[in-house]
């Protein structure tokens, strides 16, 4: 038997390389989301997200929103991993591959915006 004072402590996986290429995975994504996002309205192109269209037309807000989504969650993540063992860690996992899917779509509509080849 062993005394829980003695135990091993497990390192919290928000410490661990993979936690950090996850939360900076899901920081770029977003980062290159916004960016994708305003060169496709610069081109005449449209919001898809009805819940983003008023946000999009300011850089400022959306970065603002975004900057604010991604604290957000990165706080939500932790507090779950903190209950659950690596439920934090697939919450960011997902936002992180959400995420990378949606800048790739933006940057497959840039690549049929006119005057770009």
């Amino acid at each position: 038997m062993v005394f829980r004072a003695f135990a091993a402590k497990r390192q919290h996986p928000f410490q661990s390389s993979l936690g950090f290429v996850l939360m900076v995975l899901f920081g770029v994504c977003l980062a290159l989301d916004i960016c994708t996002t305003n060169q496709i309205l610069s081109m005449g192109g449209a919001e898809l997200n009805a819940v983003m269209v008023p946000v999009v037309g300011s850089p400022l807000v959306h970065g603002m929103l975004k900057s604010g989504f991604f604290v957000g969650a990165l706080a939500w993540a932790a507090w779950c991993e903190d209950l659950i063992p690596d439920a934090g860690m697939t919450i960011l996992s997902a936002l992180s591959g959400w995420f990378l899917y949606v800048v790739i779509f933006n940057l497959y509509s840039l690549s049929f915006a006119p005057g770009l080849i």
